[in-house]
């Protein structure tokens, strides 16, 4: 208020500043803008609370004030809101950025034999073991059949010709696919992604690390317990798969 009287605001203006034209520009952007404008100093001040529509200050307003340009993501419906265990979380955070640790980022290469061992036809990326190998299309079926999962067809995701194998280019928009909006059982579709993606992972590192090899089948055995184990510990939407075993 002081500062308006007698235009008390332009000596305020800190002189040792470098003048440019676009300080003068802003300089009478401001200064026409206040010109004509006049307080009524017999008047009370009224503040208005901007993020409310009828201008009064709430707790819940303020609190979602401090959200404001949030850059919303689609990890909090396809994986954190999931029931998973923690670490299975953890690892598919990781995997759909493509964070894991793979040949790719080893310095002493560990991890290639994974090439040899799951890969149909040599490539290099580690992480593409989740959606495009042969072996996991041949879990993932076999998955499919044993849930009764009729709403996911592995032919949709391209995954059977490796020549379109960049329509899904990365794990991120693969998982996507799988749990995003308008996938019947989002959240049961969402904890079953986490739970073969973290077997087919256990397998690789046990394929690179311990020289040992499991074929589907008894993944498909594994995930089936481990299911049924979620389910116990309180993955109510899980059980909706587990009661068509």
């Amino acid at each position: 208020r002081e500062a308006l009287k007698n235009n008390d605001w332009i000596p305020k203006i800190n002189p040792s500043t470098t003048v440019s034209i676009e300080h003068i520009r802003q300089f009478f952007t401001l200064w026409m803008l206040l010109h004509n404008f006049h307080l009524d100093e017999l008047s009370e001040d009224s503040i208005i609370w901007k993020h409310t529509a009828d201008g009064c200050y709430t707790a819940a307003s303020a609190y979602q004030a401090q959200f404001l340009g949030l850059v919303l993501s689609p990890m909090e419906h396809m994986i954190w809101k999931a029931w998973a265990p923690p670490k299975a979380k953890f690892f598919a955070w990781l995997a759909t950025q493509d964070r894991i640790w793979t040949a790719e980022g080893s310095p002493s290469g560990v991890g290639r034999i994974v090439v040899f061992a799951l890969f149909a036809k040599g490539s290099k990326r580690a992480v593409l073991i989740f959606f495009q190998v042969r072996y996991t299309i041949r879990l993932w079926k076999m998955v499919i059949e044993k849930f009764q999962l009729t709403h996911l067809d592995t032919s949709s995701w391209h995954l059977l010709d490796t020549s379109s194998w960049h329509l899904e280019a990365s794990v991120k928009s693969w998982w996507e696919n799988l749990t995003g909006t308008g996938v019947p059982d989002r959240k049961a579709m969402a904890s079953m992604t986490m739970l073969v993606s973290w077997t087919v992972w256990n397998e690789r590192n046990a394929r690179v690390f311990r020289h040992k090899c499991a074929p589907p089948p008894i993944l498909l055995a594994s995930i089936a317990n481990e299911a049924k184990l979620c389910v116990t510990a309180g993955a109510k939407k899980l059980g909706s798969f587990i009661l068509r075993e």
